[in-house]
This record gives C-alpha cells, structure tokens and sequence, in this order.
C-alpha cells in the first residue's frame, strides 16, 4: 500500500505485485475508509482478513501519526 497525502485528500495505491493494484481517493485524515480501503484490497487479492499489509509514505505535512495509527490499528508492517 502507498499513500500520497494531500491537504484535502490522499490517494492510495493497493496490491499484491501480482495484479494491477487499486487505487481509491479518501477525504484526508478518514482512518475508517482507510481501513476499508485495505480490507477491500484483501478480498480482492484474495489474502486472508490477517494478512500482513506493507505501507509507505512521505511524512511530510501529516507526520508520523499516520505510522502511529497504521501500527496500533492494523496488522501493517512498515
């Protein structure tokens, strides 16, 4: 998963290196459509609901909570 962050918005880039990977929009900041983005990811890679997530990001003007809350909250490996 990669993120780009923006003022208003962040666009994420889902997949498992084997299909083309997803790409969805979300409001900045909206953890629970982050959520659902990943799980949304998983079921269509096929991964079980456990399956570990790798992330990046440039921690610019958000940042480190954003790491804070993907390690606390998911099963990201970051």
């Amino acid at each position: 998963m990669a993120f780009e962050l923006d003022e208003k918005s962040w666009k994420l880039s889902l997949g498992d290196g084997q299909r083309a990977p997803s790409r969805c929009t979300i409001a900045a900041g909206d953890t629970t459509a982050v959520l659902t983005a990943i799980a949304n990811a998983k079921a269509r890679c096929h991964l079980s609901a456990d399956a570990p997530v790798y992330s990046c990001y440039e921690a610019g003007r958000d940042g480190f909570w954003l790491h804070r809350w993907l390690t606390t909250s998911t099963r990201l490996v970051l």
